[in-house]
C-alpha cells in the first residue's frame, strides 16, 4: 500500500489508470485535475504532481510504468495489475459458462470475481464529469454481475439459497426491476407463488409512487406466467 494524500496526485493517478496503456494529453490532464478551471500555474504544477507520483510508484517497486510522451503521459501496467480488468475478464468467462449451460460453474466464477470489489469505485477523485461517469459505470458492473450470478444460482436449482440475498437487495435497490424479477422467479421456484405475486404488486406501487411508471413488459409477462403457473413454458 502506498498512501497518496495529495488530492490532485490521486486524481492524476486515477485518470491515467482509467486510460491505462493510452497517452492522456497534457491539456486533458490539466482540465480534469483542476475541474476545468485550471490556474495559470497549472502546467508547471502538473509536472510537479507527475514527478511526485513517479517517485511514489518507484518506492512501491513500480519503476518505469509512468511514461512521458511528447503530448502527455501514460501508465503501462500488466494485465493482472488492475482489479477492474480481472473482474471484467472473470465475468465474461462466467457469462460464457451460463451460455454453455454450466450454471453451477458460472456461479463459482461470478462469486470469485465479486470478491475483488471492496468499497466504492474511484473514491475521492470522481469530481469531473468523465470520472464520475466512469465511477457510475464501475459501480453498476458488480451489481449487474451479481444479478447474472443469482440468475445462474436459480438456474442451477438453488432458488431457496438466494431468497435472503434477494430480499436484502430489493430493499437496497427498490426500483431495480431485474432484482425484483429474480426474486419473483426464486420465490416461484421455491414453491411460494403467492409471495412471488406479492412482490410484483410491491414493485408496481413503488414505481408508481416514485416515478409514475408501470413495470416493464418483461416483468409484467413474468407476473402473468407465475399467475398461470407456466414459467419457462
Amino acid at each position: 500500500d502506498v498512501p497518496i494524500r495529495a488530492a490532485r496526485v490521486r486524481r492524476l493517478l486515477g485518470l491515467l489508470l482509467l486510460q491505462r496503456g493510452r497517452v492522456v494529453s497534457i491539456d486533458r490532464l490539466v482540465d480534469e485535475v483542476w475541474d476545468n478551471d485550471p490556474p495559470d500555474s497549472a502546467l508547471a504544477a502538473l509536472r510537479v504532481h507527475v514527478s511526485r507520483l513517479r517517485k511514489m510508484l518507484a518506492a512501491a517497486g513500480l519503476d518505469n510504468i509512468l511514461v512521458t510522451r511528447p503530448t502527455g503521459y501514460l501508465i503501462e501496467v500488466p494485465e493482472d495489475c488492475v482489479d477492474a480488468d480481472r473482474f471484467e475478464r472473470a465475468v465474461t468467462s462466467a457469462r460464457s459458462l451460463v451460455d454453455a449451460g454450466e450454471d453451477r460453474k458460472a456461479v463459482e466464477v461470478f462469486r470469485t470475481a465479486l470478491q475483488l470489489w471492496h468499497g466504492a469505485a474511484l473514491t475521492g477523485i470522481a469530481t469531473s464529469t468523465y470520472v464520475a461517469g466512469e465511477a457510475a459505470r464501475l459501480e453498476d458492473a458488480p451489481l449487474t454481475a451479481l444479478e447474472d450470478c443469482i440468475g445462474a444460482e436459480i438456474g442451477s436449482g438453488h432458488a431457496r439459497d438466494v431468497l435472503g440475498e434477494l430480499e436484502a437487495l430489493t430493499v437496497e435497490h427498490p426500483l431495480r426491476e431485474r432484482l425484483w424479477s429474480l426474486r419473483m422467479l426464486a420465490l416461484y421456484r421455491a414453491g411460494r407463488q403467492a409471495e412471488a405475486l406479492d412482490c410484483y404488486q410491491t414493485l408496481r406501487r413503488q414505481l408508481d409512487d416514485e416515478l409514475g411508471l408501470e413495470p416493464s413488459p418483461e416483468i409484467a409477462r413474468l407476473h402473468q406466467e407465475i399467475l398461470a403457473q407456466r414459467v419457462g413454458d
